[in-house]
């Protein structure tokens, strides 16, 4: 228990020590977040406060294996593919924060991280596919594995990408999940990964009192591909060694708010005929935002719904497989039941929620930062 507190303080500290420095070398590269019509902050703002995140997580992590914590003898084979993986997902953050990359460019940043993190991580992956009403398995081919963990490593990516639209939304998502997480790798007897989720964790919180409205500094895209990347690889490792649907779900459910929000993005602009990379202002918390909701009043409302599908998945520790499968199905239906509600679906032509192009790039006339690209940058 003293080892987990050490590491927790550690990410916790060293994240809230370096978020003023990372702040000031923000501003003096040009890592800025201007305003526009598209955005909801009013002020210019330093973005690149992942960086920060980061470099808590890292130090934690150098601390856990330097005092030899008995879950430092049980690392997974896997880690030093997400470390360097998560080093070049970071990178990527950074030029993006800084330089403004095409949403190709950054595709190929997440891929080729995600790609040095399976190659090196042999057997990590989605090998198993369980019946879920059944005792029965498939194991996947290897290059099928390949496919679906690439596409959850991207996917989750780019979901806590464009969740990260209000102050403090991406990284207090991101430190519910990583409790859950932690939490159901405890149970599972994981210690080295839920050492890793417990870093997360301390750098979330660290960063949090800079990152709350209104925010001193966003995380960036250096945050929200770090978040995700971490949480979206984590996952991986931590369910590789499990055997049944009902742990396999947990990584899934818990990440429910905003998987769900990115593929309703990609379904309404390819519905619209748009570039899914296409900004626009017709996610969860931006409709929240039109039904009268202040920015804390919203961020708080979808806290309490992640919170509530983070209860549900460790409820899936407990149950068998068969009805861990009504239950995600009933999830679902819940799920989707809230976005009818807000009409996420619906993008009406030529309103203020159509700001941008058919390339993704932003064409507000009011933009004063043009090389911004990226669907980050909402606020």
């Amino acid at each position: 228990m003293t080892i987990y507190i050490i590491v927790f303080l550690t990410a916790f500290f060293m994240c809230r020590l370096a978020t003023p420095h990372v702040k000031t070398l923000a501003e003096k590269i040009g890592a800025i977040d201007y305003p526009d019509r598209r955005k909801i902050h009013a002020i210019p703002t330093a973005r690149m406060g992942g960086l920060a995140i980061y470099l808590g997580f890292i130090t934690a992590i150098g601390v856990g294996l330097l005092i030899n914590a008995p879950f430092a003898k049980s690392v997974s084979p896997g880690f030093p593919g997400f470390i360097i993986g998560s080093l070049i997902i970071v990178i990527t953050g950074i030029l993006d924060d800084t330089t403004g990359l095409k949403p190709l460019t950054k595709f190929m940043g997440q891929f080729l991280a995600a790609t040095v993190f399976l190659m090196m991580a042999d057997d990590t992956g989605a090998r198993v596919i369980t019946n879920p009403f059944g005792t029965s398995s498939i194991t996947l081919p290897d290059y099928l594995s390949f496919i679906i963990s690439m596409l959850w490593i991207v996917g989750i990516v780019n979901a806590i990408n464009f969740i990260d639209g209000l102050d403090g939304l991406a990284n207090g998502i991101s430190f519910l999940a990583a409790v859950t997480l932690f939490v159901v790798n405890v149970r599972l007897d994981q210690h080295f990964e839920a050492f890793a989720y417990l870093c997360l964790m301390g750098s979330c919180l660290g960063f949090a009192g800079y990152n709350e409205y209104p925010a001193k500094i966003f995380m960036g895209d250096t945050g929200s591909h770090f978040l995700g990347f971490s949480l979206a690889c984590l996952g991986l490792l931590s369910t590789t060694k499990a055997t049944t649907l009902s742990v396999l779900l947990i990584p899934l459910v818990s990440l429910g708010l905003p998987i769900f929000d990115v593929l309703i993005a990609v379904i309404r602009r390819s519905l619209a005929g748009k570039n899914i990379f296409y900004p626009d202002r017709r996610h969860i918390h931006h409709r929240l935002l039109e039904k009268g909701f202040t920015q804390q009043e919203a961020v708080r409302i979808l806290y309490l719904f992640c919170t509530c599908l983070c209860i549900v998945a460790c409820i899936f520790m407990n149950v068998r497989d068969e009805y861990a499968t009504l239950l995600a199905i009933l999830t679902g239906a819940i799920i989707f039941s809230f976005s009818s509600h807000l009409k996420l679906l619906w993008m009406p032509p030529g309103s203020e929620s159509d700001i941008g192009d058919n390339t993704g790039r932003d064409v507000s006339e009011k933009s004063e930062n043009p090389t911004d690209s990226s669907e980050n940058p909402e606020k």
